[in-house]
């Protein structure tokens, strides 16, 4: 028999939470090709790889897209836990697969009158967010050619790794010291900060207001690289003004841009994820100074799991829903462009 406590989700919970949890938990088999939840579902709920293995996709005139696969350990549903949209994507059993189902009504009941198990469910749900759009840039190289960079040699014991950022970002626990002064920016700080807040989807002016608290905020003069392919990565970025090139080297023909995202976007996601994470792609700011918020991942390494912690939670997870559903949307978007389906 499976123990569901042994799930990543469930692993840490005290007794009692995992008391609360088991009345609205549910165990399902699925057969090889079975749809576990379809695009035009509008059911809040999480699942859980328990075996086998779940492919998801986006369909399209053109038949089923791939975006991405889970197997035992994995779950998903959480975005539209966490935004409250649809998912709008197809989950099915890519080979006979044991999942459970946690009602996402019951959950977002018993998260409103249990702030710490909030925190710990949330603390739960942003890495597994990063590692989805990890999964999306991984199909992203594959319209390229080019290999995956080589991770930095680990430091010996007691030995600090430099910071791989440019010589105005200083080392961690002192002020950044910017090589452009934020009065040099179009407009002053606080109408940016205004402006950030409607174009984040889903965050209030108080939840931006908790990122910028937690992160601090530099400004990129233009055609700056702010990392570069196969630099160590120990930070998340959110745009707050300007504009950002994301952009990967192709052996033979030099940098390709990948993207250009703008104010409101987040990139570098992998900081959250790892903490020797190596960035795959190099970033700069686009024609014109911009205006960046960078946290680095020792700040969500040492969240509590304090009731306190949770805005911030739920406000990173927000932002990291927005980009991930963007990103799927761009996927399935660059392979109609290219007619290149897989």
């Amino acid at each position: 028999m499976i123990d569901l406590r042994q799930h990543s989700l469930f692993a840490k919970l005290s007794d009692t939470h995992w008391q609360q949890l088991q009345p609205h938990l549910t165990t399902h088999q699925a057969t090889q090709g079975e749809t576990l939840l379809s695009d035009t579902s509008e059911e809040v709920a999480l699942y859980g790889v328990l075996t086998g293995s779940v492919s998801f996709s986006s369909e399209t005139p053109f038949g089923p897209q791939d975006l991405g696969t889970l197997s035992h350990d994995d779950f998903f549903g959480e975005m539209a836990f966490i935004d409250s949209q649809p998912l709008g994507i197809s989950a099915t059993a890519q080979a006979p697969t044991t999942y459970w189902r946690l009602d996402g009504q019951a959950l977002r009941a018993l998260l409103t009158n249990d702030s710490t198990l909030a925190v710990l469910m949330y603390r739960r749900f942003w890495p597994v967010l990063a590692e989805k759009l990890n999964q999306v840039n991984r199909q992203f190289k594959r319209f390229f050619k080019g290999g995956t960079p080589t991770p930095p040699p680990m430091p010996a014991f007691g030995e600090v790794p430099p910071p791989a950022r440019p010589a105005w970002f200083a080392p961690p626990n002192t002020p950044p010291t910017p090589s452009v002064s934020l009065d040099a920016l179009p407009m002053d700080t606080e109408t940016i900060r205004r402006q950030y807040a409607l174009l984040s989807t889903g965050l209030s002016n108080e939840e931006v207001e908790l990122l910028l608290q937690r992160g601090e905020e530099m400004a990129i003069p233009a055609e700056e690289s702010i990392f570069k392919e196969g630099d160590f990565g120990d930070t998340l970025y959110f745009i707050l003004h300007g504009e950002v090139r994301i952009s990967k080297n192709i052996p033979g023909v030099g940098d390709e841009a990948l993207t250009v995202l703008s104010a409101g976007d987040i990139f570098g996601e992998m900081a959250l994820v790892a903490p020797n994470a190596v960035r795959s792609a190099s970033s700069s700011a686009h024609e014109n100074p911009a205006l960046v918020l960078g946290i680095r991942n020792h700040v969500l390494h040492r969240l509590r799991n304090q009731p306190e912690e949770l805005p911030f939670l739920k406000a990173l997870c927000k932002m990291m829903t927005h980009r991930l559903r963007e990103s799927y949307s761009k996927l399935v978007s660059w392979k109609m462009m290219r007619g290149n389906f897989f």
